[in-house]
């Protein structure tokens, strides 16, 4: 799973050297810039507007009056009157048959298992995902479908005349059918939450009995090992002491508990457990990372294998490479049994090696202070692509002196600070071999929550999407028709999803070949090469035309970046669903950024929504 952001609640929303690139004034300040430019810039607009319909002077007057006649509103808002509203918006979705939604979206889950993988390696992440993927699509197609269909239905059909004939104010009208609109998702969303965990958790659940042992040398005296039956497409091997408890291997992302029961020497009984590991909510620790050189020497960022995806950096196999991560509030009450880490490293060969093994590397635990001069003694793992490799350091362990002696020592007395720091550094043991590292590949796992209260909280966030696209979907219905409001609310959502694409387009990252130019032009070009038929590849001859054309894609897509990047949401940074999906708990920390976001572009969005509605001419 893909982690770059790890910037806490205050940090994200107030300025400080955490901040990423050159806009380091944080979330509030940059909400402030950004609401006072828009409002600027819409002054001048609507002034425009106005100058034209009733002429310079008048046109003052009438945005003034506009902007005065808001703040009244607002002073004599009622909770009443938009819950009223907000009744009238769920009663309208119930008779537009909104549980067809959900009708079929059971009907997806009852044939699913037609279609996902049943071998899949990782089960639980092939269940997760579907889930949380099919219901995200289903309520927001469902949300921007009611949300813009509403008001203008209402406009046409002049239903209208109903409620604004009472005192109902324009901000009352548009922030009841958000509720309205947003208490049907809920609904929704909490009925497909229960019914998407009920469908995981039987899907990935199974037994197996012991089929196979006999009796072993184990590590701790006499033991049985043995084989499980074959289910769900895979089987374990185990190892149990005799009259005791021990554990499968790790197959498809799970483990079972195995029990010697008792019976006699010439036939044993066993107990196999349900799945662990299978469905869980890790909570990591991150620290920060550091690489050094083949030589040793510290370096930003590791080594560079041609990857054109950066997000990882490489340390060389059997050479002073390293990639070191310091941790902070480590403490003995946190961790009396050792510090439990995972990996989720990259592995790059540049020879084959022994394909069925993983490549060996070590892990050193190091104090933060250089005049201490202590490291542990290497601890050795094999490391697996697209696997977690868990290791657990132990409180007691052997430590090496800067010269060379070693003793028996105790991890946070001699390796951890007084500022309760530790530093982890990690090393690739063979040669012309390769670990892929990002700040997330290690950590220390602090603790474990609820699976099932992750899942909620993967819902969530599909729930924030849902309030954002019938925010929207409502502003848009205010002004605009119902066909041209549902496009807009799509388009919206669409590059909300894809503002990224839309820079890469700008800065020309599509084209292979060229660094200043876009790989097939801008959106204009694009649509002239499909209408004469001219392949992407094709050069554009350098005539007035094309220049011109060249130069309206650039204005084209500095605007729609602009308006991607600053002025609508990032639906996908919204989308939980692979925290859930590969065991990790979702951090509390997100789900504030998202709540707060959420909340600054449904005010927004209803402000808007309240001018252009009181400027329409409801009659026509």
């Amino acid at each position: 799973m893909i982690v770059e952001d790890f910037l806490s609640f205050t940090d994200w929303l107030l300025p400080g050297p955490a901040h990423t690139g050159n806009i380091k004034i944080g979330a509030f300040f940059l909400f402030w810039i950004l609401a006072f430019a828009v409002f600027i810039i819409g002054s001048i607009v609507c002034y425009l507007y106005a100058a034209v319909r009733h002429g310079f002077t008048e046109g003052f007057y009438v945005v003034a009056r506009t902007v005065g006649g808001f703040w009244v509103d607002m002073r004599h808002m009622s909770v009443r009157r938009i819950w009223a509203v907000a009744r009238l918006a769920i009663q309208e979705s119930i008779r537009r048959k909104v549980v067809i939604v959900f009708v079929i979206f059971m009907i997806i889950l009852l044939f699913a298992s037609w279609f996902l993988d049943v071998e899949s390696e990782n089960p639980a992440k092939l269940y997760l995902s579907f889930v949380l993927t099919t219901a995200n699509f289903f309520v927001l197609g469902l949300a921007i479908l009611l949300a813009t269909f509403s008001l203008p239905s209402d406009i046409k059909n002049r239903t209208i005349y109903s409620v604004v004939t009472k005192p109902v104010r324009a901000i009352e009208l548009v922030l009841g059918r958000i509720l309205g609109f947003g208490a049907v998702g809920t609904v929704l969303i909490v009925v497909m939450c229960v019914v998407g965990y009920f469908f995981v958790t039987r899907g990935v659940h199974h037994d197996h009995i012991v089929e196979t042992f006999s009796l072993v040398d184990g590590n701790d005296g006499t033991a049985w090992a043995g084989v499980t039956s074959y289910d769900s497409h895979h089987s374990h091997q185990f190892e149990v002491p005799v009259n005791g408890v021990g554990r499968t291997d790790v197959v498809h992302g799970h483990w079972h508990e195995v029990r010697h029961t008792g019976g006699s020497e010439d036939a044993p009984t066993f107990e196999v457990g349900a799945p662990q590991d299978m469905l869980q909510s890790r909570v990591p620790e991150y620290g920060s990372l550091r690489f050094l050189t083949r030589s040793g020497v510290a370096i930003r960022g590791g080594i560079s294998i041609g990857d054109e995806f950066d997000y990882r950096s490489y340390i060389s196999g059997g050479t002073l490479s390293s990639a070191i991560w310091t941790f902070s509030n480590v403490t003995r009450e946190k961790y009396q049994d050792g510090l439990p880490l995972e990996l989720g490293l990259q592995v790059f060969r540049t020879n084959k090696g022994e394909q069925d093994k993983g490549v060996l590397g070590t892990i050193t635990i190091q104090n933060p202070d250089e005049d201490k001069g202590q490291e542990s003694a290497p601890i050795y793992f094999e490391a697996r692509e697209f696997e977690i490799d868990q290791l657990r350091v132990p409180v007691e362990l052997d430590i090496v002196r800067s010269d060379g002696s070693s003793h028996r020592g105790n991890l946070f007395e001699d390796l951890v600070n007084d500022r309760n720091e530790v530093k982890i550094k990690l090393q690739c043991s063979e040669r012309n071999q390769y670990y892929g590292v990002s700040r997330a590949d290690l950590y220390i796992r602090a603790d474990n929550t609820s699976f099932g209260f992750n899942f909620i909280k993967g819902h969530l966030g599909i729930w924030f999407q849902m309030v954002l696209a019938t925010c929207f979907g409502v502003m848009f219905s205010t002004f605009l028709n119902t066909a041209v409001s549902m496009l807009a609310a799509f388009g919206s959502l669409l590059m909300g999803f894809f503002s990224s694409n839309i820079h890469s387009v700008l800065i020309g990252q599509f084209d292979p070949i060229a660094t200043d130019a876009t790989f097939g032009g801008g959106p204009i070009e694009a649509f002239v090469r499909v209408v004469t038929q001219k392949n992407v590849a094709l050069s554009v001859d350098l005539t007035l035309s094309s220049q011109i054309i060249d130069k309206l894609d650039k204005v084209l897509m500095i605007v729609l970046t602009g308006v991607a990047k600053f002025l609508l949401p990032d639906y996908r940074s919204f989308n939980t669903s692979d925290y859930v999906a590969y065991g990790y708990s979702i951090d509390p920390n997100l789900i504030a950024r998202h709540a707060t976001i959420t909340l600054v572009y449904l005010l927004g969005a209803s402000i808007v929504g309240y001018f252009f509605l009181k400027t329409r001419e409801i009659a026509a």
